[in-house]
């Protein structure tokens, strides 16, 4: 999508209000488009105006949904098959220089798999894996959001080849605690102690701004980072190292 002098730049979001504030802020050369990654629809529709403009130079991708915003289905389907979906979509229309920005979380890094779900993550690219994994997680919420965002780091790193025949990359940044709208429906259904104790355990002893994540992403999409596929960038702050260190020393 290249029209304008910088590109043009499609937005999708549930929400049309927030989406319509944003493309008048951006301008010209901004497109508006409700979204739901769950609706294959939605997802035909995004297709078909990428197919207008013939290829694309960046996604950025950052649909999901907490533990506390969806039963465990509700969370594979948007967190990991959305994902799947949407990249096989979009694969015909990149080209020479398309980068894919995928986003995981910090929960991947401290979520332990078992053996059964670590062998299915192991070969996520394959067409039944998400189906796999569901099962193998069963109605609990967590597990479903830390193993959903292990998958998408996993099927990051096991797509970069097949990005790489388009001459595309594609990486994924896992946040830690960020002020975004996500962490503000965590903070008002009661979850502040666990965001707090985020918050103490990292090295930088603060939340995340959403600025944090969009300068990463900048850098990743630039050519400066013309030689990064494939792998996931953790984003928080320190918070994962602080929580070994305390569960260490608590375990003594």
């Amino acid at each position: 999508m290249q029209r304008g002098k910088n590109g043009d730049v499609l937005l999708l979001d549930l929400s049309e209000e927030k989406l319509n504030k944003l493309a008048e802020e951006l301008g010209e050369g901004a497109i508006a488009m409700k979204f739901d990654i769950t609706n294959e629809e939605d997802i035909r529709k995004v297709v078909e105006v990428v197919k207008e403009y013939g290829s694309f130079k960046a996604l950025l991708h950052f649909a999901g949904v907490s533990e506390h915003m969806g039963n465990a289905e509700k969370i594979f389907d948007i967190n990991l098959l959305g994902t799947i979906n949407l990249l096989d979509a979009l694969y015909d229309y990149a080209k020479e220089g398309t980068v894919i920005v995928n986003t995981a979380s910090m929960a991947a890094y401290s979520t332990a798999p078992t053996e059964e779900s670590a062998k299915i993550l192991a070969g996520i690219i394959d067409e039944n894996a998400n189906t796999e994994l569901k099962k193998v997680c069963g109605e609990n919420p967590y597990n479903a959001y830390g193993w959903s965002k292990k998958a998408v780091i996993e099927l990051t790193r096991q797509s970069c080849l097949k990005w790489g025949e388009k001459g595309a990359r594609i990486v994924s940044v896992s946040p830690g605690v960020i002020l975004t709208d996500m962490v503000r429906h965590e903070l008002g259904n009661g979850n502040n102690d666990g965001i707090t104790a985020l918050i103490q355990a990292s090295a930088v002893k603060r939340m995340g701004e959403v600025a944090d994540i969009t300068n990463l992403c900048e850098f990743l999409c630039s050519d400066k980072a013309g030689f990064i596929t494939g792998t996931d960038f953790l984003i928080d702050g320190g918070a994962n190292e602080g929580f070994k260190v305390a569960f260490a020393n608590f375990t003594k």
